[in-house]
């Protein structure tokens, strides 16, 4: 419901534009317009790309696979960290809740700075691998911690950490080579598919640990899927940082 909500929010009073954005001030506005317009034209000598051409473009089926893995394993994850801690560690309910909330705040600073630091240099892609193969790191080594809790929250913080950083570059790529109508539609279709991964990735961790009752061979899924989504991210080759573009 909250979700609903804001779009028709958004819908009403979010402008189309920058420069009827009152909450801007006069040079912010104008800054957005130069920026949109020195990006109109950049993109005016490329070959205008159609909806359907977009949605059947190999670089968009390859983002929406590697998102569908990260979604996979990201759902996994949060879905099962609270029984994953309760087997290894017989902790109590009261434990487990102050645990469980460690990961998503290191997530949440992680993902903040990401962000901010790839707007910064201009620089996409390593913002988007970097992160997702910290989070196979961490998420590989988890299982061989148990026993010692605090390097297992460790792990599971550098997984979450890492899962959640590398969406602010990652969804910053469809618009490098798509534009208008092509980039929205690829971006929904990259999300919609990436999505139904939050379906696989838990009902896998579940059925391994019900067949073999352990949540190792579960997780160890999970990495996998990390690595296919890192590893097709560094593939498709989108996001280099452009030579001329430097740091303030």
């Amino acid at each position: 419901m909250p979700a609903v909500l804001l779009g028709f929010i958004v819908l009403f009073l979010l402008t189309d534009r920058p420069r009827d954005a009152a909450w801007l001030t006069a040079e912010e506005r104008e800054a957005l317009e130069q920026q949109l317009e020195t990006e109109k034209a950049q993109r005016a000598g490329r070959r205008r790309m159609t909806l359907v051409d977009a949605l059947r473009h190999p670089k968009v089926l390859l983002l929406a696979a590697a998102y569908f893995c990260s979604t996979s394993a990201n759902y996994g994850l949060e879905f099962f960290l609270p029984s994953i801690l309760q087997r290894w560690y017989a902790l109590e309910l009261d434990a487990i809740t102050w645990l469980v909330i460690l990961p998503p705040c290191l997530a949440l600073a992680s993902q903040l700075f990401v962000g901010w630091n790839a707007d910064r240099t201009g620089e996409r892609r390593l913002h988007a691998v970097v992160p997702v193969f910290l989070a196979v790191i961490g998420l590989g080594l988890a299982p061989m911690t148990r026993g010692h809790l605090p390097l297992t929250i460790a792990c599971f913080m550098l997984a979450f950490a890492g899962i959640k950083a590398y969406q602010p570059a990652f969804w910053s790529l469809p618009s490098l080579f798509l534009a208008d109508i092509a980039a929205a539609g690829s971006i929904g279709l990259i999300n919609s598919i990436g999505n139904l991964g939050g379906f696989l990735g838990p009902a896998m961790l579940g059925g391994v640990e019900k067949s073999t009752g352990s949540f190792v061979g579960g997780i160890y899924y999970l990495v996998l899927s990390l690595l296919a989504c890192g590893t097709i991210i560094a593939w498709v080759g989108l996001g280099r940082r452009d030579p001329r573009t430097k740091p303030p």
